[in-house]
């Protein structure tokens, strides 16, 4: 997925707006995906292949039908390579063949280090909030720094979450953040008014990884 200058920046306008009612700080993450899962990929078709394998063993044995070793053998790598070859030629099956479970981890685990990464834990009054998706895994986070966190209820952002993952699956990610971003700073600005030593400690704009 590709951004226009235009979509960036409108992402950065809603940011700057957002903060100029609040001294909190408001960062855009959006992740084309959060994980590599080739890997993973390899190791279910291997499995998938030995599963198979064993299955036609037991039925041949049933059966009473003799299937010579060799035979046997090459059937099985020659599954597993064909399988393993259409991962490495289209590495979304690896994507498609993981569990949801391992998905969610992945980006929640990149949503945890773009926080990180981007100083947004080590603003002055602990008032970083991140807004991160990951489109290939379907998933949306809303991090929150200590002090914005303790004031917001999980019931807020769990509604802000659905409400970008609803534009995401519309195929609006970019109005997504705007809208989100808009509640988040009305929020913020009636919690966290801006003071007059306030400065921008984090820089307004949307990160496409």
């Amino acid at each position: 997925m590709e951004l226009s200058q235009a979509e960036f920046d409108k992402v950065r306008q809603a940011i700057a707006a957002a903060e100029g009612r609040t001294g909190a700080e408001i960062f855009a993450v959006l992740a084309r995906q959060s994980g590599d899962y080739r890997f993973a990929g390899y190791f279910l078709v291997v499995m998938a292949a030995m599963l198979a394998g064993l299955a036609v063993a037991m039925a041949a044995w049933w059966r009473w039908i003799d299937v010579p070793p060799p035979h046997f053998a090459g059937a099985q790598l020659a599954l597993a390579a064909t399988g393993l070859a259409l991962v490495r030629l289209f590495p979304q099956l690896g994507l498609w063949l993981v569990p949801r479970r391992l998905r969610r981890e992945q980006a929640h685990a990149n949503a945890a280090r773009q926080f990180l990464a981007h100083g947004i834990g080590s603003t002055r009054g602990r008032t970083g909030v991140l807004v991160f998706a990951s489109l290939a895994e379907h998933y949306a986070e809303i991090i929150a720094d200590r002090a914005v966190a303790e004031r917001f209820g999980q019931q807020f952002w769990d509604d802000a979450v659905a409400m970008l993952v609803e534009r995401a699956r519309q195929g609006d990610i970019v109005d997504g953040f705007v809208t989100v971003i808009g509640v988040i700073g009305e929020r913020l600005a009636a919690e966290f008014p801006p003071g007059s030593a306030d400065t921008n400690e984090l820089e307004d704009r949307l990160v496409l990884l």
